[in-house]
């Protein structure tokens, strides 16, 4: 069971940075549900109804070494409250979330061939944590993933999309996501955006389905429709600040989780 990480490291751009410049982001995000979907049916965390919720502190470095090529890593601490009781929701955790570590390769740039794309390989490395709980953040395995990047700005409104494809170690499924953006620059600094993200971990064990144990509660089949909404405001030091909130709905095997997040980005 994987919380959704609404993190600096799953919006990258498909435009790279400014060459030889290293960019710090630090983020804060706090994340509850209190429904999950075992199988593709909406039911209550155990026992009752509780609220299970996570607040996670990540720094993401990103280190643009030419106008082509750039590297990234994504590290993190969480803690989980998960409520009392029930099944597979044992109580709290703290520790290192798990980490990324990516290069990034822009095919084209929108200023010489009308479009961005970018294709972005990267590792994820397990970090300090048990699973077998609704609250686990993570599937505590390692695995490597490809995505393609691609944007284009008209005018003062910019397109972002995404497609990715990830590979895991041991029975954890691989995994698909898509998604797409759009960003409005209101002037003064200021932005808006709305975006949409599907991920498709598909296996052959649902919670609560036959053979299911909550040690095996990696191993499970996870999909999921994920909206979002932005506000930004890049001031004349090259600081670039970030609100987001974020809702999941229709899914499999996931909680029905709602995810509140604040960045800041700066460059040296």
């Amino acid at each position: 069971m994987t919380l959704i990480l609404l993190s600096q490291a799953q919006a990258i751009s498909p435009a790279l940075g400014n060459p030889g410049t290293l960019y710090f982001t630090p983020s804060y995000t706090y994340q509850s549900f209190d429904e999950f979907y075992a199988g593709d049916q909406l039911v209550d965390t155990p026992p009752g109804g509780e609220d299970i919720e996570r607040q996670s502190f990540r720094l993401y470095l990103e280190y643009v070494m030419t106008e082509d090529w750039a590297l990234d890593l994504s590290l993190g601490y969480f803690r989980t409250e998960s409520g009392e009781g029930g099944p597979f929701n044992e109580g709290n955790q703290d520790g290192l979330g798990d980490s990324e570590l990516g290069i990034r390769h822009a095919l084209m740039r929108q200023a010489e061939q009308g479009l961005d794309l970018a294709a972005r390989f990267g590792f994820t490395i397990p970090g300090d944590y048990e699973t077998g709980q609704l609250s686990a953040p993570g599937d505590d395995a390692f695995g490597a993933n490809l995505k393609l990047l691609v944007g284009h700005s008209f005018g003062s409104t910019r397109i972002e999309g995404m497609l990715g494809y990830g590979v895991n170690e041991g029975a954890v499924p691989e995994a698909w996501i898509v998604g797409a953006k759009v960003i409005q620059e209101l002037g003064a600094g200021f932005s808006l955006d709305v975006g949409y993200r599907y991920f498709d971990s598909s296996g052959d064990l649902d919670i609560g389905g036959p053979g299911f144990t909550p040690e095996r509660l990696p191993e499970v089949s996870e999909k999921g429709n994920i909206v979002e909404i932005g506000a930004a405001y890049g001031d004349t030091g090259g600081r670039y600040y970030r609100l987001a909130y974020s809702q999941l709905f229709d899914g499999e095997n996931v909680g029905r989780e709602q995810t509140f997040g604040v960045s800041v980005t700066f460059g040296f």
